[in-house]
C-alpha cells in the first residue's frame, strides 16, 4: 500500500503531449491521501492514457480541487485508448470554476480507436463532486466522445457502481455526464444528483438525464437517485446522442 500525504499536491503521471502507455497492476493494493491543488487540465492519480491499462487499484481519501478545468478524475483525467477495470475510489472533487469533463473515475474518455470490450469496467466511485459550474459531470466518466466517422464505442462504461453525490451545471448523471454515440451497460448509480440547468441542445429530459436524442438506453441501468435542479427525471445518463 502507499500512502501519498507527504506529498502537498500530486503530479499527474501523464500529459497529452507524453501519455501514460504502460500497463499499471495495482495487484490489489491500495493509495492513500492524494491531493491535487489547483487542478489542470487531465488531472487525476494519471493526468492521460494513450494505450495503457490501469487495474486491480484502490485510491481512498482523495481530494481534488480547482478553480475550472477539463478533464479531471480520481483515477485518470483522460482516457485516449486502453482500459481501466477493477477500480475502487473514494473521496472528494471540488471544482469551483468553469470545468468540463469531470468524473468520479475518469474525467473524459475521448477515443477515435474501437475496442470491443469496454474501457471502463467493473469499478466503483465513492464520495463527491461538486462542481456548480461544471459541464459534463458524472458518478464514473464525466465524457464520453468518439468521433463517429471510424467507428463507435462498445460498452464504453460496463459493469460499474456510483455512489457519489454529484453537483454540476448542465449535462450531469449518475454514471455519465455526457455520452456521444454511445451508453453504459449494466450499471448502477445510487448517489444524488443535482443540476443548475438542463442542456442547451434539445432538451427533453432533465438535470439528470438533459436530452436523449433517438439514442438507446440499455434496458440493464439502473436509477436509484435523488435528483433536483431545474429540470427533473429519473434517468442516469446526463446527455447521449444517437449510436
Amino acid at each position: 500500500d502507499l500512502d501519498l500525504s507527504e506529498y502537498d499536491s500530486w503530479t499527474p503521471i501523464g500529459t497529452a503531449s507524453n501519455p501514460f502507455t504502460g500497463n499499471f497492476n495495482g495487484n490489489g493494493h491500495t493509495i492513500e491521501n492524494m491531493t491535487i491543488k489547483n487542478c489542470g487540465n487531465n488531472s487525476g492519480l494519471f493526468g492521460y492514457m494513450n494505450e495503457g491499462d490501469i487495474y486491480d487499484i484502490a485510491l481512498e481519501n482523495y481530494h481534488l480541487e480547482g478553480n475550472g478545468a477539463k478533464n479531471v478524475g480520481s483515477i485518470l483525467g483522460c482516457l485516449r485508448a486502453g482500459k481501466i477495470c477493477r477500480v475502487y475510489t473514494e473521496g472528494k472533487i471540488t471544482m469551483n470554476g468553469s470545468s468540463e469533463g469531470i468524473g468520479g473515475i475518469v474525467g473524459s474518455v475521448d477515443r477515435s480507436q474501437l475496442w470491443t470490450e469496454g474501457s471502463v469496467r467493473e469499478c466503483c466511485a465513492v464520495g463527491e463532486i461538486n462542481a456548480t459550474r461544471g459541464y459534463c459531470v458524472g458518478g464514473i466518466a464525466g465524457y464520453l466522445g468518439d468521433d463517429k466517422s471510424t467507428g463507435t464505442f462498445r460498452d464504453a462504461i460496463s459493469d460499474c457502481l456510483s455512489f457519489v453525490d454529484l453537483s454540476g451545471y448542465e449535462n450531469v448523471g449518475g454514471i455519465a455526464g455526457r455520452c456521444n454515440w454511445d451508453y453504459p451497460r449494466n450499471c448502477i448509480s445510487l448517489g444524488s444528483i443535482s443540476a443548475v440547468n438542463a442542456s442547451e441542445s434539445g432538451c427533453y429530459g432533465s438535470a439528470n438525464v438533459s436530452s436523449v436524442l433517438d439514442g438507446d438506453i440499455d434496458p440493464y441501468l439502473y436509477w436509484c437517485s435523488e435528483v433536483s435542479g431545474i429540470y427533473g427525471g429519473p434517468l442516469m445518463l446526463g446527455q447521449t446522442r444517437n449510436r
